[in-house]
């Protein structure tokens, strides 16, 4: 079982599994009332099943010289990759980002959730 936590490999099954049994219960039990806003759900447990597979894959390691704190890959250490890393955790603030407007919108101004339906706006 030591193997299992050093690969990191139970981590990112577990990670895996939970965001697909939340896929499937979004495509199952959510009601047509949602609409569009079950879409926003959907991308939500389709992009983290994906970093989980990013994590595993760049396996990063976090190193502090002279008080600054340095990531890295342990397996291609190069910058563009750990850039990729660090940029890929940013889309969750976007999805929650368009997640909070859209519940404010909700709320207070009905007429806008027509919006989320507009392929211009959505590609915005």
């Amino acid at each position: 079982i030591k193997i299992l936590f050093e690969n990191n490999f139970l981590p990112t099954v577990t990670g895996f599994a939970l965001n697909l049994l939340l896929l499937f219960l979004i495509r199952r039990f959510s009601s047509k009332e949602l609409g569009t806003y079950k879409y926003l759900l959907e991308i939500f447990a389709a992009y983290d099943a994906c970093l989980v597979f990013i994590h595993h894959f760049l396996n990063p390691v976090l190193t502090n010289y002279f008080h600054f704190s340095y990531l890295f890959a342990r397996v291609l250490p190069t910058q563009e990759l750990m850039s990729f890393h660090s940029s890929s955790y940013a889309v969750p603030f976007l999805l929650l980002t368009l997640h909070l407007l859209y519940r404010y919108w909700t709320v207070s101004r009905p007429e806008r959730i027509a919006l989320f339906s507009n392929k211009l706006f959505v590609g915005a």
